[in-house]
């Protein structure tokens, strides 16, 4: 991988297992998330009033910014 990508793949690690989520998805202006229902995100999401669910079902959930 080019290094930007390589970069860019560290963060969406970090930030699916608790790691500054919010500064990452702050750092790169995310307005959605696509996640597995198992995933730590997930559970800090639902859980979060700057997240609203927009979609679930048994093996995922996606999330939308709060305006």
């Amino acid at each position: 991988f080019p290094a930007f990508h390589q970069g860019v793949m560290q963060d969406y690690l970090r930030a699916t297992q608790l790691h500054d989520t919010f500064a990452i998805f702050d750092k790169y202006r995310i307005q959605y998330v696509l996640l597995d229902q198992g995933n730590p995100a997930a559970y800090l999401l639902a859980r979060s009033p700057q997240w609203e669910t927009v979609y679930h079902d048994a093996q995922a959930v996606i999330f939308e910014r709060a305006h």
